[in-house]
Parts: C-alpha cells; structure tokens; sequence
C-alpha cells in the first residue's frame, strides 16, 4: 500500500476518512446528468480500472454498517410535517441498501399509461384520412411524428426527474406526500392539453404551463437538498440549474410560430446536457451514486408500460361479423409481435449491475437513458400502426401508414440490439440467458433483422401486402431476433471478481477498523 499522498492505494487511514467523510469516486450522476452509476457491490474487470480509468483499488472503502434494507430504511425515518431530505444511499453503505420501486412510483406509471393513450389518439389523428371525426382537418404525418416527439420527450424528463429522486432519496414526511401529489396532478395536466387535430396547437400553452408545474415541483425537493446536505450541495446545483434550462427551453419555443415550436423543444437535452454536464464531468469527487438496480427496474416498467399502449390498441376495434378469422389472426399475430419485442429488450438487460451500462461508462450510461426517450415515440408508433391497420383490415391500406409501424419496429429492434452492447459482454439476462460475445457476424445478422421491417412498405406501395400479411412479415422478423439471441448465447458467464475478494483492499478495512 503506497503512503499518503504517493501513487498507487491510499492509506488505510487516508481511505477510512475518504469513507467516512462520504467522497466519491467517478460514478453516476443524477437522472438529469448520469455518469456512471455504482450500487450494489463494487467489482473490478480484469485490468483492476473501471471505464473511466479509475483503479477500483482507489474507491472509496464501505465502512462497516447495520444492515439496513430499504423497506427497514423506510419504517425508520420519521414521517412528521417535514424532514430534511436524507440520502438513501452513498458511496459508503451502497452494500447495504435495496430500493424496490414504490407504490407510489406504480401509481404515477399509471398517470402515465393515460398520457401514452392521449399520445397515440392524436398521433392516429394525423393519420386519419377521409375520418369523419376530423372533416375539416388536413393530415401531416411527418409533423405528427415530430409534434409526437417533443411530447415525448417532456413527459419522458418528469417521469425520469422522479425515478431519480426516489433512487436516491426516501421520504415519507406530509411536505414530500404532498409533492407527489402535486407532481401527478401536473402529469394530469399535461396529459389533458394533448388534444387531436388542429386543437393542439391551442393547447400547447396549458400543456407547458404544467410541465412547468411538474419540474417546480421537482425543484423544490431539490432546492431542500441544496439547503440541508452539504454532501449534495453541487448535484443539486447542477440539477437546478438544468431545470431552468429546460423551462426557459420550453417557454422560448412557445414564443415561437406553431410550426417551429415543436422543432425547438427537441434540441432542449442538447442544450441541457451541454451547458450542465461538463460541470459533472470535472467533478468527480462530489457526484452522488443512482441505485443501479432501482433505476435499470423502473425503466423496465417503463418499457413495459409503453407495450402495453400496444396491447391496447389491440382491443380498440370491435369484431365485425363477417371477418372473425382475419381479426383474430391480426390479433394474434400483434400480440406475438409486441411479446418478442418485449422478450427482445428483457434478453437484453443483465441481471446483475455490474454489467450493467450505467456502470460501465459516461457514454455508456447517456445511451441507456436517451436510449429508453427513443423508445418513448416508437413504442406509441408501433401501437399506433397496429391500431390504424385492424381498423382497415379489409380497406386500403396507405404507404405512411405502413411506413410509420414499420420504422417503429425498426427503431424498437435497432435500439435493443445496440443497448445490448453496451452492457459488458458475458452478461446473464433478466430472462435466464446469456450474452456471450460481440461476435461480428451476430452483430451484423442484428443490424440485418433491424432493417428488414423497412422494407414491407415497399409491397404496400405496389398493393401487394395487405394488412394481415403485414403484420405477419413484422412478426416473424421479431421471431427471428429472438431465436438470434437464443442461439448466439453460448459459453460460460465471465466470472467478476468482487473487490472484497482484493487483498490489498481487505487489507485497507481491516487497518481501517483497527483505528
């Protein structure tokens, strides 16, 4: 073990003051600015440094803690008017810590799931020829795809503004149940602004008055942090600082003409994580750790959720007598086409976090959050399509339309596939399996079924694929990704050595508990 102050470890006493003053090695960032996220036991690859090039020898060692599991963590705060905000977790009892997602958390996923149908109602009504519902409205589906988007992307920034606070922070106290509070009823609020047709430009003024209510109220809790915790002084600082951003983004974008305003509100992570994120970057020692299982579970709800506008979407049509064998088989094959999708993105995920791509990287991590915004509009694509096709089971069946499931599939494909590598190659799944290798020619036979929807529209075009045999070419395109990934896992998991395993940092505890 080096002395104090030369290369190499620090001293034991050097570490046990690193440990109990809470500093930090290069880790995750907050939902707003991730680096790379560490929860869970720390290990080290087979060079000894982590992906940024820090040794895992230099981290901070776990002081010895009682064992404290998240619910025990949650009966034992007080609950009262209002108490300071308390970290969950940090660098030093990240061990001793489990944080499943909240009751609380489920219900707003459920507000959620009513922003996804509003979402894909207006997006149908942009590909709504000849409806009577809208005889006076033109359709423009490339500005419903954009329009789409950029409300994604507000709804996907409050969702992901509260799935870091409870990553990181667990209050029970009146103050904090009355921010949830507020928060869903600014989720509401922007759900009720998502109007059809023509209405939307109208309501683009209420939708963003309440995104600013939900980010506010995200602000606060924030701003409470900044006042008591001298330890996430500058996170908080930061956070805030990109709240504003993002607001000032938004309202600027209403000040523009409609046809720009949408447009403009899809450059503000851009500009967010620009202006904000280099402040991050350069201050590793006082990031604050995200709960790597925590966060990768809620974004699996995420995903699971916006599969589920899809399954919906499934039950919108009624049976009409005469075509009972085409519409079930639609259904059929619709509902095999959003399960392997889902089977696709869960083969995916790595069932430990220390494979995890928030743990890997800087780059890594911004792919698997911006990754999961991508999946926000083409998931709601995707349920669209499927909607818009059995409705028209025996009608005409337009080339946008077709274009617009199909590059949702497509997109849905490509980003599962390029999610996978960036987890740590040897990873066993969430659903059992095992992602060996990034074998060149699996990744090409990936990218080959990504592309392959994109070229069904083509057949429409030329009236050759109807919508039943559309549906059909989708799914088994979708099949073949998931017998890919069944036979490309082969060979044994790579074992990760924990760093408890480390005798030099064993050593380090062990001088560090003699003090």
């Amino acid at each position: 073990v080096a002395a104090p102050g030369g290369p190499g470890v620090a001293s034991p006493a050097t570490a046990y003051s690193m440990s109990t003053a809470g500093a930090s090695t290069p880790g995750a960032a907050s939902p707003g600015s991730p680096g790379l996220a560490m929860s869970g036991r720390v290990r080290g690859d087979s060079s000894g440094m982590s992906a940024d090039g820090v040794s895992a020898r230099e981290a901070p060692v776990k002081k010895e803690l009682p064992e404290m599991r998240g619910r025990d963590l949650m009966r034992r705060q007080r609950r009262g008017i209002w108490n300071a905000p308390k970290l969950a977790i940090d660098w030093h009892n990240r061990d001793d810590h489990i944080n499943p997602p909240t009751w609380y958390e489920l219900f707003y996923d459920l507000l959620l799931v009513a922003a996804c149908l509003r979402l894909g109602n207006y997006l149908k009504s942009e590909f709504s020829y000849a409806d009577p519902a809208f005889p006076d409205f033109v359709p423009s589906p490339s500005m419903g795809v954009l329009r789409l988007s950029a409300m994604c992307l507000a709804l996907w920034f409050v969702w992901l503004e509260q799935t870091g606070w409870t990553s990181r922070f667990s209050n029970h106290d009146a103050a904090h149940r009355a921010y949830a509070l507020m928060s869903c009823i600014c989720l509401i609020g922007m759900t009720a602004h998502i109007s059809l047709g023509q209405d939307l430009e109208q309501n683009t003024v209420g939708f963003v008055l309440a995104f600013t209510g939900a980010v506010l109220t995200s602000s606060v809790q924030k701003f409470e942090v900044y006042a008591t915790s001298t330890r996430a002084k500058f996170m908080m600082t930061v956070e805030l600082a990109q709240n504003v951003l993002w607001v000032a983004w938004f309202w600027i974008g209403v000040a523009l003409p409609h046809e720009y305003t949408h447009a403009f509100w899809i450059f503000a992570p851009l500009v967010a994580k620009v202006v904000t994120q280099r402040f991050v970057l350069f201050a590793e020692a006082r990031r604050i750790p995200i709960h790597v299982e925590h966060y990768s579970e809620r974004h699996g709800e995420l995903m699971m959720l916006l599969l589920g506008e899809s399954i919906i979407s499934l039950t919108a049509a009624d049976v009409i007598p005469g075509q009972r064998v085409s519409h079930y088989s639609f259904l059929a094959l619709g509902v095999a086409l959003v399960m392997q999708l889902q089977t696709m993105y869960f083969e995916a995920q790595p069932n430990e976090a220390d494979f995890h791509a928030l743990r890997q990287s800087v780059k890594t991590s911004y792919f698997f959050i911006f990754g999961h915004l991508l999946f926000f509009p083409a998931l709601i694509m995707v349920g669209v399509g499927l909607k818009i096709l059995l409705l028209h089971l025996k009608d005409e069946l337009h080339a946008p339309e077709a274009w617009m499931l199909c590059c949702g599939v497509t997109l849905t494909i490509l980003l599962i596939h390029l999610m996978r590598h960036a987890h740590k190659a040897g990873f066993e799944s969430t659903l059992g399996g095992r992602s060996q290798s990034n074998d060149q020619s699996v990744w090409i036979a990936r990218l080959a079924i990504a592309v392959l929807p994109l070229f069904v529209p083509i057949g429409v075009h030329a009236h050759v694929f109807s919508p039943l045999a559309v549906v059909a070419i989708l799914a088994t395109i979708s099949l073949a990704g998931v017998v890919l990934d069944t036979v490309s896992g082969e060979g044994e998991i790579e074992e990760v050595k924990g760093v408890e395993d480390d005798p030099i940092v064993t050593a380090i505890m062990t001088a560090a508990a003699r003090e």
